[in-house]
């Protein structure tokens, strides 16, 4: 399934190297492109995806340096991690 090998790429970058800010630039980008439109989102996930990707596409994903860190507090950025770790249980089946 897409949604759940993109789900594990934006996880494997949360668990990477850099400040939680810096890796939740580089989760944004499989998740910006699941949502895409020509890719199949499960709809059971398709709410909370657009609150995540909006969440962290307030400042673009990327600029002429490459991908510039979110301009979050580290509560906040955890507290999207734990999003997207949860969504990628959800749709691996749960535990």
């Amino acid at each position: 399934m897409y949604a759940k090998q993109k789900l594990y790429e934006a996880v494997s970058s949360l668990t990477g190297t850099g400040s939680i800010q810096e890796r939740l630039t580089y989760a944004g980008v499989p998740l910006v492109i699941l949502q895409t439109p020509a890719n199949e989102v499960p709809a059971d996930i398709r709410e909370e995806l657009t609150e995540i990707v909006k969440a962290l596409t307030v400042k673009p994903l990327s600029d002429r340096t490459g991908y510039p860190p979110r301009d979050l507090s580290d509560d906040d950025a955890k507290k999207i991690a734990d999003r997207i770790l949860s969504l990628f249980v959800h749709v691996m089946g749960g535990l």
